[in-house]
């Protein structure tokens, strides 16, 4: 989806926190533009952002990015296949259409219908 919009190609498994000492890695990666991207897959099969200690570990990441002067994005595979993320992230580096930030939201009822969809998917998959 990236490219097909246009948008610059990222950088993928960004090491960002070596200075802290950390091997931490961004999924994709702008840092011309602070910007770090990050997939939270497993959303329906209770991957490791879904449980405790990996969401505390993604929570400490986030932060250490944040007070390092990223931008992080998260979005799991729903967002990311309505396009929704595709657009947050042109949006940042100055490349969206003239789209006021509401309007690049899901809707309570967009949503659901993308997560029945995901569900649908996911439980095809498993077969």
């Amino acid at each position: 989806q990236i490219k097909a919009d246009g948008l610059p190609e990222p950088l993928r498994e960004y090491r960002f926190a070596e200075s802290l000492g950390r091997d931490w890695r961004a999924d994709f990666a702008w840092p011309m533009h602070s910007l770090l991207f990050e997939v939270d897959g497993g959303t329906w099969t209770h991957g490791r952002h879904n449980r405790g200690a990996g969401t505390e570990e993604d929570q400490v990441k986030q932060a250490a990015a944040a007070l390092m002067g990223y931008r992080v994005l998260r979005a799991g595979p729903t967002l990311i296949r309505s396009g929704h993320a595709v657009w947050w992230i042109g949006h940042i580096l100055g490349r969206s259409p003239k789209v006021t930030v509401e309007a690049s939201l899901p809707s309570p009822n967009e949503l659901g219908a993308c997560r029945r969809a995901a569900l649908k998917q996911h439980r095809r998959d498993s077969r």
